[in-house]
C-alpha cells in the first residue's frame, strides 16, 4: 500500500505526458530536418563580394553549357549565375534580377562575372524574340516572316529559314508571299519526324 499522502499517477496524466514527449520530439525532428535541408539546398558561392545589383533587366543566353545573364543596357557585360533556377534557363528569355556580384580570381579567364541570384522574375520581351526553353518549347514573340505553301500546309518562314506551321490560320493570311508578324508557342520537331517546320499555336498574327 502507498502512503496516504502519495497517489499513483492517473492514466490521463500518464497519457498526457507521453503525448507531450512525442510532440516535443516531433518538433525537434522537424526543426533539425529544416536546418539540414536548408544547408544542403543552399548553392555554394565561394567568391569574394565586390558589388551588388538590383532589378536589372537581363537577357538569358547560353555559352557552351553555361547559362549567363546579359544586361540589356550593357550588352558587353555578362553575369554567370551560380544558382539560376531551371525554369529561367531559357535562351532569349528576358528577366529582372537582383543579386550579389563576386570578384573573379586574379588571372582567371571566366565566361561571365560570378553572380549569386537573390531575386529573379520573368518579363515580357522588350523586342522581337525567340525563347528556347529547356522543355523544348519555343516561345515566338513578334517574329516577322513570309507565308509559304508546302503541300497542303501554309507555313511562316523567318528570314533565317526557320519554319513555323500554325495549327490554325485565317483564310486572309493564307496567300503565298504575304508578310506577317506572329506571336505564339511552338513545339519541337520530333526526332523521327520528317517535318521541317515547328507546329505553332498562334496567339496573334498580323500583316506587315
Amino acid at each position: 500500500m502507498l502512503p496516504t499522502h502519495l497517489s499513483s499517477p492517473t492514466f490521463n496524466q500518464f497519457e498526457s505526458s507521453t503525448l507531450m514527449q512525442k510532440l516535443l520530439f516531433f518538433l525537434f525532428s522537424l526543426s533539425l530536418t529544416t536546418i539540414v535541408h536548408a544547408q544542403t539546398q543552399r548553392p555554394a558561392f565561394s567568391y569574394e563580394r565586390s558589388d551588388s545589383i538590383k532589378n536589372v533587366l537581363c537577357k538569358v543566353d547560353k555559352i557552351v553549357d553555361l547559362y549567363v545573364l546579359t544586361p540589356i543596357d550593357q550588352p558587353n557585360k555578362r553575369y554567370s549565375p551560380a544558382n539560376l533556377d531551371d525554369k529561367y534557363k531559357a535562351i532569349g528569355l528576358t528577366v529582372t534580377v537582383s543579386g550579389v556580384v563576386g570578384k573573379p580570381p586574379i588571372n582567371a579567364r571566366m565566361i561571365g562575372i560570378p553572380f549569386f541570384v537573390t531575386y529573379v522574375k520573368e518579363e515580357k520581351p522588350t523586342e522581337p524574340s525567340i525563347i528556347n526553353r529547356s522543355t523544348g518549347q519555343i516561345d515566338v514573340y513578334q517574329q516577322t516572316g513570309v507565308v509559304k505553301k508546302i503541300g497542303n500546309d501554309y507555313i511562316v518562314q523567318l528570314p533565317d529559314g526557320t519554319k513555323f506551321a500554325p495549327t490554325k490560320m485565317k483564310k486572309k493570311y493564307r496567300k503565298e508571299g504575304t508578310k506577317v508578324s506572329i506571336t505564339g508557342t511552338a513545339q519541337p520537331i520530333l526526332p523521327d519526324s520528317r517535318q521541317s517546320f515547328y507546329p505553332i499555336e498562334l496567339k496573334s498574327i498580323k500583316k506587315n
